[in-house]
């Protein structure tokens, strides 16, 4: 056989994906909520006029917050045996992001920067309220996956930056991922260490939870 024809012949296509992917391994510590404690009575009767100045800190019901550490390894291999393996730490760096609802179906080919509005329209808040998209996605941050990285919205919060991202012009929930970049050791809000930090929007109707997938991409 020709050489020319031999080359020609033996071709080896690799499939080329994006390294973010979505996680399938993870565990969930306790879950806390802020208590403002029992109530007190107040005593009056019949013919008193009483000032009563009031002082009370009030639970959001339209944002949650986890935080946590990460360990992994970079493989490559065939899914169920490895051919090469490369140690990772936190220290390493690598993004984490949290995409509303149970489908991993977020379009990492089309994130572009979206909007507090946005976010406020996608899950039904009011944007005039104190804790809404609006009033809490006021710092500037940027997201950068695969090499590709989009300018955005985000908010500060326990030492990481949440920033918001979208796939579709008006996105729905589903549309939206709110990312951090990893860091190894940062001191969070209760005085311990974490890998991470998301400030993330709920469904704020009585009763109601709010379904998240995690992404993960290593450096």
């Amino acid at each position: 056989m020709d050489l020319r024809k031999l080359l020609l012949a033996f071709v080896l296509v690799v499939t080329v994906s994006l390294a973010i992917q979505p996680v399938h391994n993870w565990t969930n510590g306790s879950q806390y909520k802020y208590s403002p404690g029992s109530a007190t009575a107040f005593t009056t009767e019949g013919g008193n006029v009483t000032e009563v100045n009031i002082s009370q800190n009030i639970s959001t019901e339209k944002w949650a917050g986890i935080w946590g550490n990460i360990t992994g390894n970079i493989l490559l291999g065939d899914g169920t045996s490895v051919f090469y393996s490369w140690a990772w730490s936190a220290s390493s760096g690598g993004i984490i992001c949290a995409q509303p609802g149970t489908s991993a179906d977020f379009d990492w080919t089309s994130m572009a920067t979206t909007t507090a509005g946005d976010v406020d329209n996608a899950f039904s808040f009011n944007t005039a309220d104190v804790d809404s998209a609006t009033n809490t996605l006021t710092a500037a941050c940027s997201v950068t996956v695969s090499g590709n990285t989009v300018n955005s919205v985000g908010v500060t919060a326990s030492g990481f930056t949440t920033c918001a991202i979208e796939d579709t012009a008006t996105p729905t929930t589903t549309d939206l991922a709110f990312c951090t970049d990893i860091s190894t050791g940062t001191t969070i809000f209760n005085g311990q260490t974490a890998d991470y930090a998301l400030m993330l929007p709920t469904n704020e109707q009585a009763g109601q939870a709010q379904d998240y997938v995690f992404w993960l991409e290593l450096s």
